[in-house]
């Protein structure tokens, strides 16, 4: 049979056995495949993060417009899930410091994300500047 790309095989073993995943109608009557990011296992060094909202009043009260939050260069998240940690050249297993739900500041730019609003991203260790404790 041919796939929604005209010619190309399809083959008789579908992603539909394999991975249990929702799927959602796109057009043309073709099915995608869709996932929840929050259940990823990053490996080695990498970590899953969501990114927390900005609030929209200052602690004295004062209105910040959504604009003045997207201007900052950094970003404060919550760590979702994070991989074993950096393998050394001797095969030692450094872990990553940080842990699950400790809320870190990343760069504005950092990671790839996981989710079309990109609030959810998948980064290095390294790329985690700070962890604010007891935030």
């Amino acid at each position: 049979p041919s796939g929604p790309l005209g010619d190309v095989p399809v083959s008789e073993t579908s992603v539909d056995t394999v991975v249990d995943c929702p799927t959602i109608d796109a057009p043309g009557g073709v099915q995608i495949k869709t996932f929840d990011p929050l259940k990823l296992k990053p490996i080695d060094a990498r970590v899953i993060i969501e990114l927390l909202t900005p609030a929209d009043r200052s602690e004295g009260g004062i209105y910040l417009p959504p604009k003045a939050a997207q201007d900052k260069a950094t970003a404060l998240a919550r760590v979702v899930t994070v991989g074993s940690g950096r393998i050394t050249e001797q095969g030692v297993t450094i872990p990553i410091r940080v842990k699950k739900d400790d809320v870190v500041l990343i760069g504005k730019f950092a990671g790839t994300p996981l989710n079309r609003e990109g609030t959810i991203k998948l980064i290095n260790e390294i790329e985690i500047l700070c962890e604010y404790p007891n935030y």
